[in-house]
């Protein structure tokens, strides 16, 4: 990929400008070497990553910091910065929240890996070996620090497992081999399809599969990237219409978060190669092609192009990535739907259990139940049957008795509440029936037991969109609502189109109870209301 490689480093030059112009050079600053990234804090991982961006562009005889004095002369004051901010057990701070990190220290000297190693082929000139050694220092002090040290999620393990396995191949310490070993026992946690434990496909996934490359090239052990392929292949079914991925299902910070898969790019380039897969080649591809044509900031992979010139030279002639498909992810909760530029979701135990998307314009779904301690729908079933996808819900009514016998105390918040006697019912069910049709898909919602329960349908959508109906224009502003009696609406972003209703609303309870979720800040939201029992049909469709 030549022409993606120019791209990428011509980005890098771009992200050591911004280095160069934020790095801390007051002498008498304790900061003095680091990277102040705007909004953030000076700290060694940032610094880290700048560094290794210097390094690298300072050995590419392609770029305008080849061999240039300043930029060797600001890669020391840096690494002098990182030395003084490693801890005396070899550890680096996150300062964001972890201090003596185990976890965080691995991703340092991850990145740092690579460009030792690109190092190796430049020893013959005498600067290049003296950075070299000074990135020896610190990873073989860093290394002691992960060996002693804990994690706290699961990707975590693979980070620390790689690195020691890395670090072993370069310093032949046993011990860096076992405490390796120790964390891979406990079996990589990529499901059948290609799931990883957190699900989290904004981030943490193409982190893992970066440890599982790491692994792989470390041990010789090729099955490692078996985890890659199949998590690659299930991320297929992730990208949107606009070319972001769909992250509502994640556990972790990247949750609902707009995502673009350009950090994939390098696992899709690198598997297309090692596994002799075009398609991969082409999703790799259509990720630069979307970078360009949005305006996004390149991936950050200079050195591993580097390192990897049969990547450069690899090429393929079309840009792809499926754009039709329908998978249930039961052991993920989720069904991922997609139809050129329509596209649904459907997620188990949450109340957003519904996305709809046409090209870039999203919406989704919820339904308030203030039923007893209940707030909100969250599917504890999801059935596939002949008509589509039918989600299943019951909310159990309650109350205490009092006690047979006289309690101990008679302060309430000392009483042991869960040894009273409930009485039960009644209860309220709903089922939901997701059902595809031309151009969209009809929501059924019916409802059974308790009657005259108060239910808010809420429906967001993309902000800065238009919303429209026979009766009214409006700005879908984030953070604003509007209760919808009658009539189609239509919300359109000026691009992509879509339709929903019929709308409803006999009653205007829709804030809901103590305790229930707040209308979203960053979405425009449009209530139906309705109290059971009922049976309505919402329909989704792309104009």
């Amino acid at each position: 990929m030549k022409e993606d490689y120019i791209i990428i480093l011509k980005q890098c030059e771009k992200r050591a400008a911004s280095f160069i112009k934020k790095q801390v050079m007051d002498k008498e600053s304790i900061s003095y070497g680091g990277w102040l990234k705007e909004n953030e804090l000076v700290q060694p991982k940032s610094t880290i990553y700048g560094i290794t961006n210097l390094i690298s562009l300072y050995h590419n005889d392609k770029s305008k910091y080849y061999k240039n004095e300043n930029v060797y002369k600001r890669i020391m004051i840096a690494i002098q910065y990182v030395k003084k901010q490693q801890r005396e057990d070899g550890t680096f701070d996150y300062l964001n929240c972890n201090f003596y990190a185990a976890p965080d220290t691995a991703f340092c000297v991850k990145r740092i890996l690579p460009v030792y190693r690109l190092l190796a082929k430049y020893e013959e000139d005498e600067k290049s070996k003296k950075i070299r050694e000074e990135l020896y220092g610190i990873i073989k002090k860093a290394v002691h620090g992960i060996v002693k040290g804990g994690f706290h999620t699961p990707n975590h393990r693979w980070a620390i497992a790689s690195v020691l396995m890395a670090c072993y191949n370069i310093m032949k310490e046993e011990k860096l081999k076992e405490v390796a070993l120790e964390y891979l026992k406990e079996g990589i946690d990529g499901n059948e399809y290609g799931e990883y434990a957190e699900r989290s496909e904004g981030n943490y996934n193409r982190i893992n599969n970066d440890a599982m490359i790491m692994l792989s090239e470390e041990t010789g052990d090729e099955s490692y990237l078996d985890y890659v392929e199949r998590n690659l292949n299930m991320m297929l079914t992730y990208f949107e219409p606009d070319g972001s991925i769909f992250t509502n299902n994640s556990t972790r910070q990247d949750r609902g978060k707009k995502v673009y898969p350009r950090y994939y790019y390098f696992e899709y380039l690198y598997m297309a190669y090692k596994r002799k897969n075009e398609e991969f080649g082409k999703v790799a591809r259509k990720i630069m092609d979307d970078v360009l044509e949005k305006g996004l900031r390149a991936p950050d992979f200079i050195t591993l192009l580097m390192l990897h010139p049969e990547l450069i030279e690899y090429e393929v002639n079309e840009a792809k990535v499926i754009d039709t498909y329908n998978k249930y992810y039961k052991d993920s909760g989720i069904i991922r739907v997609r139809r050129g530029q329509i596209s649904y979701s459907i997620v188990q135990n949450t109340s957003y259990f519904l996305y709809f998307q046409v090209g870039a314009l999203t919406s989704y779904m919820k339904i308030g139940v203030p039923y007893f301690d209940q707030r909100e729908f969250k599917a504890q079933e999801i059935e596939k049957t002949d008509e589509g996808y039918l989600l299943k819900y019951k909310a159990v009514g309650w109350y205490y008795k009092p006690f047979k016998e006289k309690p101990q105390t008679n302060n309430w918040w000392q009483m042991d509440n869960n040894k009273r006697e409930k009485i039960y019912g009644p209860d309220l069910n709903i089922k939901v029936l997701v059902k595809e049709i031309e151009e969209g898909i009809d929501v059924n919602i019916a409802t059974a037991g308790c009657d005259r329960v108060p239910l808010k349908i809420e429906l967001g959508f993309s902000s800065g969109s238009v919303i429209k109906t026979d009766s009214f224009i409006c700005e879908g502003a984030a953070g604003k609502s509007i209760t919808v009696l009658k009539e189609n609406i239509n919300i359109s972003n000026g691009i992509d189109e879509m339709e929903v209703g019929p709308a409803f609303a006999t009653h205007n309870f829709v804030e809901g109870n103590f305790g229930s979720e707040e209308k979203s800040k960053d979405y425009f939201t449009v209530y139906f209301a309705d109290s059971t029992n009922f049976n309505r049909t919402i329909t989704f469709k792309s104009v």
